[in-house]
């Protein structure tokens, strides 16, 4: 009797050494899964914000439209004339 008990246990530890080794190939076939299915995240990058700009910008930038004052505009215009005597000469000439 004591013989039939034993061959039965070891058959009981190589069905459960049976179905370990089983489990354990089905988790790593469900970890590639997971893996392929929902990849790790890389590092989070900050936003980049872009604006496109629309018809009435793209008119105003085509005709050399800037963000300054009418002051500093005309400022800077003039200094550039200035700055250039020949440009000074011409534009003093009288008609």
């Amino acid at each position: 009797m004591s013989e039939l008990i034993e061959q039965l246990r070891e058959r009981e530890v190589r069905a459960m050494e049976q179905m370990g080794a089983g489990l354990r190939d089905l988790a790593a076939t469900l970890h590639l899964f997971y893996l392929r299915m929902y990849p790790v995240k890389g590092e989070a990058r900050d936003a980049t914000v872009t604006h496109r700009q629309t018809d009435e910008e793209k008119m105003r930038a085509d005709q050399g439209a800037s963000d300054e004052s009418d002051a500093e505009w005309i400022g800077r215009r003039e200094a550039e004339f200035d700055a250039h005597p020949t440009a000074r000469a011409q534009g003093r000439r009288k008609p």
